[in-house]
């Protein structure tokens, strides 16, 4: 089954969604809200190849419903909010709500996180590397936020609510790329260059955990059975890794199917992204 859906304003992207229980894999049916998400982040959308080129990047808050539907020129029955980023060319990504009642999230261009009121005011703090490329943030069991930095070196960050960053450097090979606060309290990570999982205490002590050499662990969440659960994008599976770190891999049954974005249902079961092949 397809679904297009407008990822980022302007720019369809066609995908796949499947979901994977204990009892095995199922087609999404038609029925059932897309669980690819309606992003809240804008590029100017004239121009598809050259998008990420544009200086003009911005933060959008929109009421949407689940019959709600996103097109490149806003969502049917429904209104944005736009608000401009102090810093032209940022680049925004990944967004999430920190213990503050903000939003917090990476500007990827710029080696900054940046923190938004809900009423629109926007805050950056600098990372202290030149070369830093923050990708992927999330919130920490200790009332922190916790991101990714695919730069050079790789790194992985935490922010204070007051802006404090400190950064703790990972294994060049490492290339950390997603994040999610574990159930154990630490913060686990996949690392893009194909090596496997990152923990991270939040005193920042490091252990990786090998997959299958080259399948390029992305997307990762938390499971209702208390694991991780992650997709393998050039594996062409998921796979599960316990806090303890046993790893286990599960083939899908589309071949080439670069399984991107997961995330753990309502219904108790894990669904994830297929990028290719649908």
């Amino acid at each position: 089954m397809n679904r297009r859906l407008s990822v980022r304003l302007g720019l369809s992207a066609a995908c796949t969604s499947t979901r994977f229980s204990r009892t095995g894999f199922a087609p999404l049916p038609p029925q059932s809200p897309d669980p690819c998400s309606a992003v809240v982040l804008e590029h100017p959308p004239s121009d598809r190849k050259y998008a990420r080129r544009w200086s003009a990047f911005r933060i959008a808050s929109a009421g949407l419903t689940l019959a709600g539907i996103l097109t490149a020129t806003g969502l049917l029955g429904q209104s944005f909010t736009l608000f401009n980023l102090p810093t032209i060319g940022g680049s925004p990504s990944v967004i999430v709500t920190g213990q503050d009642g903000n939003l917090w999230f990476p500007e990827e261009f710029e080696n900054k996180i940046a923190r938004i009121s809900p009423s629109g005011t926007v805050t950056e703090f600098v990372i202290p590397v030149p070369s830093a490329n923050p990708f992927a943030i999330t919130r920490g069991s200790d009332g922190n936020l916790w991101f990714t930095d695919v730069g050079s070196p790789p790194q992985i960050g935490r922010i204070t609510l007051q802006g404090t960053i400190t950064l703790f450097t990972v294994p060049a090979a490492a290339a950390s790329k997603c994040i999610v606060g574990g159930p154990d309290g630490n913060l686990w990570f996949t690392e893009a260059l194909g090596v496997g999982i990152g923990r991270l205490t939040p005193a920042g002590a490091l252990v990786e955990f090998p997959v299958t050499f080259g399948n390029v662990p992305d997307g990762i969440c938390n499971g209702p059975d208390g694991n991780l659960w992650f997709a393998e994008y050039s594996g062409n599976k998921i796979g599960k890794i316990t806090t303890t770190g046993s790893i286990t891999e599960f083939p899908l049954p589309t071949s080439n199917s670069s399984p991107s974005g997961i995330a753990s249902g309502p219904d108790g079961s894990i669904w994830f992204t297929e990028m290719s092949n649908n």
